[in-house]
Order: structure tokens, then C-alpha cells, then sequence
């Protein structure tokens, strides 16, 4: 949970001072596509079979910490970019 925060608290703050960071849209773009594929893949692959509930349970484990670890190192890049990569916005024509 804290995570997803992250990512939509930096999302926010930028939206909300009208300024323009196609670096840190570009990295949050590619963490929620991943992600996307990721849950589909594991939906689809680690369904357990009638009969044989819980012999899955490893492989989701598994799962579930490389998407903590994405949603940690998508934090960490979207913090590297909010220090260095912020260009402003001028809205005045």
C-alpha cells in the first residue's frame, strides 16, 4: 500500500504545480505496464488446479515479493528523478 502511495503522491504533487516531467511520467507508465503484465501472467500461470489447492502457493509468494521489489525500485527511480530531472512548465503564451 505504502508503494502505490508513493507512486501517486509524486504523480500529484507534480499534476498539482503544473510541472512537466516526461521522465518520471515515463518511468510510472512503465511501472504500472509492468506490473499490469506481470499480475495477468501470474493470474493466468499460478491459478491452482481443482484437487491441488495450495500447491501454487510457493510460486505466488514469489510473485508477490518481485512486485514489492518493482514497486521499490519505481520509488526510488521517481525520487532520483524528482531531484534532478524537474523541468517547469510555463503556461504564459
Amino acid at each position: 500500500m505504502y508503494h502505490i502511495f508513493c507512486v501517486h503522491s509524486f504523480v500529484e504533487v507534480y499534476l498539482g504545480s503544473f510541472q512537466l516531467l516526461p521522465i518520471i511520467n515515463k518511468a510510472a507508465m512503465n511501472i504500472v505496464e509492468h506490473v499490469s503484465l506481470l499480475y495477468v501472467g501470474a493470474s493466468l500461470r499460478y491459478m491452482p488446479r481443482i484437487g491441488i489447492a495450495g500447491s501454487s502457493g510457493s510460486a505466488i509468494s514469489k510473485f508477490l515479493k518481485n512486485l514489492q521489489t518493482d514497486f521499490q525500485s519505481g520509488c526510488t527511480s521517481l525520487k532520483y528523478h524528482q531531484k534532478w530531472r524537474s523541468v517547469p512548465l510555463d503556461l504564459r503564451v
